[in-house]
């Protein structure tokens, strides 16, 4: 009995000091990019990219759908491979027909959006390339439930906190 607890205290220290290791890489580089970024560009820049940041991650994170919590719940639940497999690729269809659709439609828009919205026509260039960036953000928000799933937390911070 005290074997069994022993060994459930090694895997959860040593799963969770992957995972504190990995945050502790990504926001150290996080800071250093904000701060070099901070340096570099004007205010105004550097406001207009914070902004197509924040743009980019919020229509990236709603146009989920939750997907990626679905699979992080239901695919330890699934008994064959095959079925993980459909699961995930449903999922991945969804939102990478969602993501490029709405990417696109950002891309066409983002001079009325820029005007209308935010009431400073140069960031249109910057809603535009922030933009593209909407399907990878959201299939890379999905792969990370997905892995989170099948509860490897090595490629999970590969995947979440150092890419």
């Amino acid at each position: 009995m005290a074997e069994d607890s022993d060994a459930y205290i090694r895997t959860l220290f040593k799963g969770g000091s992957i995972v504190f290791a990995g945050l502790i890489v990504e926001l150290g580089v996080s800071f250093l990019a904000k701060v070099i970024s901070a340096q570099l560009l004007e205010q105004a820049a550097f406001g207009s990219v914070e902004i197509g940041l924040t743009v980019m991650g919020v229509l990236s994170t709603i146009l989920l759908f939750g997907l990626n919590t679905v699979l992080a719940r239901t695919l330890p639940r699934l008994d064959t491979p095959r079925q993980k497999r459909e699961q995930f690729f449903s999922a991945l269809y969804i939102t990478v027909g969602a993501s490029l659709t709405v990417g696109a439609v950002m891309v066409i828009s983002a001079p009325w959006i820029a005007v209308n919205v935010f009431e400073d026509p140069s960031l249109t260039r910057v809603l535009q390339i922030f933009s593209i960036g909407i399907p990878l953000a959201a299939v890379t928000q999905l792969l990370l439930g997905g892995i989170q799933g099948i509860k490897d937390p090595v490629a999970k911070v590969t995947t979440q906190n150092l890419t």
